[in-house]
């Protein structure tokens, strides 16, 4: 296609995938990511067979999760650590910080004790009720509803 500006940017990545390219990637990309995450699921059922210890597992699983996003903040943002400073400085930002923390850890502990004690088969589909969860957490604390095309999707997908 036509070069426009200086090619940077998302627009200028995405131009050779102009039509439909884009909508093949993404579709690639979430089927990629449902495989991730059910290797992912299979690979935390086996680990929480044999963990001595539920807390300690959630804390490795925090604390690499953690590592490896910070490694990628550091790595992709040439003022972190200035960004850093400025958002712990932020009451706001300590506040919610803490809260998505605490409901973090809690949704977490409650995922492995299921795969600890049930079959992927039994527990992981009700992980498909998100979306409900999604729509009274979603106004209660932010005032958002889905639109009328959003909310077919979400009951289809709770359905199913």
């Amino acid at each position: 296609g036509a070069h426009h500006g200086s090619g940077a940017g998302w627009g200028a990545a995405m131009e050779p995938l102009a039509d439909g390219g884009a909508r093949a990637l993404g579709l690639a990309l979430a089927f990629g990511s449902s495989a991730l995450h059910a290797a992912a699921d299979v690979s935390q059922k086996a680990l929480v067979q044999v963990a001595p210890s539920m807390q300690a597992l959630l804390a490795a699983k925090a604390g690499l999760t953690a590592a490896a996003l910070f490694l990628a903040f550091l790595l992709t943002d040439n003022a972190a650590l200035v960004h850093l400073a400025d958002a712990l400085a932020s009451s706001d930002f300590l506040s919610a910080w803490l809260v998505s923390g605490v409901i973090n850890a809690a949704a977490s502990w409650l995922y492995l004790q299921g795969l600890r004690r049930g079959q992927l088969v039994d527990t992981l589909p009700f992980l498909s009720l998100t979306p409900v969860f999604l729509l009274g957490s979603g106004y209660a604390f932010l005032g958002e509803l889905p639109s009328g095309r959003g909310m077919p999707g979400v009951l289809f997908i709770a359905i199913s």
